[in-house]
């Protein structure tokens, strides 16, 4: 039981780690490009994820805006998102299921 507590205490210890990392918490003022946070030595696994993670939401929210016609000009680096997190041997996000019109 001791183990197990001790096992929980290291893993809410990392995750508060994370969470205080500006580069997780405000990916893309970080990185230009997804294989730039899997090379980041700096970061751990979970927080290589986490930071995929969001990069990897604003580029579908940034495809979605593009497919609607309110393009940035901005390219879009969903497909360079995927292929890190692939590399860390993450699955993507599932996509925001489409909205209904009625």
């Amino acid at each position: 039981m001791t183990l197990l507590r001790h096992g929980k205490q290291e893993q809410q210890a990392m995750n508060e780690h994370v969470k205080s990392d500006p580069k997780v918490e405000n990916p893309s003022a970080h990185f230009d490009h997804a294989h730039e946070v899997v090379q980041d030595a700096s970061l751990s696994k979970a927080g290589k994820v986490k930071a995929l993670d969001a990069l990897e939401q604003d580029a579908r929210q940034l495809a979605q805006a593009s497919s609607e016609g309110m393009a940035g000009g901005e390219r879009n680096k969903l497909h360079d998102l995927l292929v890190a997190k692939d590399k860390l041997g993450v699955p993507p996000m599932a996509p925001p299921a489409p909205e209904r019109k009625n």
